[in-house]
């Protein structure tokens, strides 16, 4: 199960969290304070070195002689202005007059689907995932977009964070072709020391933690940027399958063709006329990357993926919260010592009772032993079969809408 969610404004740090359904759970679960950073008191100072070019001459503006073949020679400053005035190399541009990268992959056009604004070339370095997938069922959507599928299960629907409104559930249930286009951007920052503390609420019952607190809970935040986009295409004739989906296939493929021109426009006019008969909804969700698309330009798939090429880009000029990095409670060196104190208090307390005795109520035979609670739930058997229960719901949810039609 991943340890990642996707950002909401709600989120704060410390924060409880229940990485099943993905819901926010007790405020200030854990302490985070940034650790001091440790500097010594009496830090040493480097030497400065004068800098020779402002070092003025000892004896005047008269530069020092030189010697020639053995006999001193004193140049005059006539000489000096003529070295002056005669030009000079010509040098290499400065980086910061270079253009970016996408001046030289490719030309400035207004066909374009977007325009990266002009500014300084970024330095934030990046991790970036590209992902280009068809999807057979809707659950692979859900996890593509890590979206809960039990909270989805929950509320009869695709239900979540930011990231599921824009996913048009009955147009991909309808079609009989779905694609979806990921594009991940991590701006990689250099991690801040921190002292995690645990906080206990004394007297909270241990079979309620995971109630109150959550599995885990949210120790940081990831900044760069998300591009979702869910291809769907409905057939309006079925034997066409095999043609729309190499036409589509081609055209969501990344890199430069490997056809020639004439071969790779006879290629073009036959895929657009495989998608001439067919219904194509395109759903796009962004986070981060500034305005990623000329207002006046359309979402098609040659659009789609243009601005996913370039996403990376824009988002090094413009960043957000993208995932909530989550931490578990086990990792916690507090969390274990109040643990383990707690279960030692339940421990006594079970065996003092005097019902607990052997030959007592509830310890007839003498045989009964103190079992340790389950403190924090184990999610990881049931996301197994989470996915497979919402893939049964929307069949259902397909059928029974057939039947309405009917």
């Amino acid at each position: 199960m991943s340890l990642t969610a996707p950002y909401t404004n709600a989120m704060r740090i410390g924060q409880g969290f229940n990485t099943y359904t993905q819901e926010i759970r007790l405020e200030c679960a854990v302490n985070i304070a940034q650790r001091p950073s440790k500097q010594d008191a009496a830090a040493l100072t480097p030497p400065v070195t004068p800098n020779p070019s402002i070092t003025k001459n000892p004896l005047g503006d008269t530069p020092p002689a030189v010697a020639i073949n053995g006999e001193p020679s004193t140049p005059t400053n006539t000489s000096f202005q003529a070295r002056a005035s005669a030009p000079s190399p010509p040098q290499s541009p400065r980086v910061q007059d270079l253009g970016s990268a996408a001046d030289v992959v490719a030309p400035v056009s207004d066909e374009l689907a977007f325009q990266i604004p002009d500014g300084p070339i970024p330095t934030t370095s990046q991790s970036v995932t590209y992902s280009t997938r068809a999807i057979e069922n809707v659950s692979d959507i859900m996890d593509a977009l890590n979206i809960s599928t039990s909270m989805s299960i929950k509320y009869g629907t695709i239900h979540g964070n930011g990231n599921s409104s824009f996913v048009n559930e009955n147009k991909v249930l309808d079609s009989e072709l779905n694609y979806v286009v990921s594009v991940i951007v991590n701006n990689d920052a250099q991690a801040v020391s921190t002292d995690m503390v645990f906080q206990d609420i004394p007297g909270l019952p241990l079979d309620r933690f995971t109630e109150v607190y959550g599995d885990s809970f949210i120790s940081g935040f990831t900044e760069g940027g998300e591009f979702n986009a869910v291809i769907s295409i409905k057939l309006n004739d079925k034997s066409k399958h095999r043609a729309v989906k190499q036409a589509v296939d081609i055209q969501l493929a990344v890199g430069p063709p490997t056809l020639e021109i004439g071969a790779s426009e006879a290629f073009s006019k036959e895929h657009d006329e495989a998608l001439r008969n067919t219904e194509i909804s395109i759903s796009v969700n962004w986070i981060g990357g500034g305005e990623v698309k000329k207002p006046n330009v359309p979402w098609t798939i040659k659009s789609v993926v243009a601005v996913a090429n370039a996403f990376p880009s824009m988002v090094a000029r413009s960043s957000a919260r993208t995932q909530a990095i989550l931490t578990r409670f086990t990792s916690l060196r507090s969390f274990q010592a109040w643990k383990w104190g707690r279960l030692l208090e339940e421990k006594r307390a079970w065996e003092a009772d005097p019902k607990n005795q052997a030959g007592a109520e509830n310890n007839k035979d003498g045989k009964q032993k103190y079992e340790e609670p389950v403190i924090i739930l184990n999610y990881v058997p049931c996301s197994l079969y989470t996915a497979d229960l919402f893939d049964a719901l929307m069949s259902y949810k397909k059928i029974w809408k057939r039947i309405g039609d009917s």
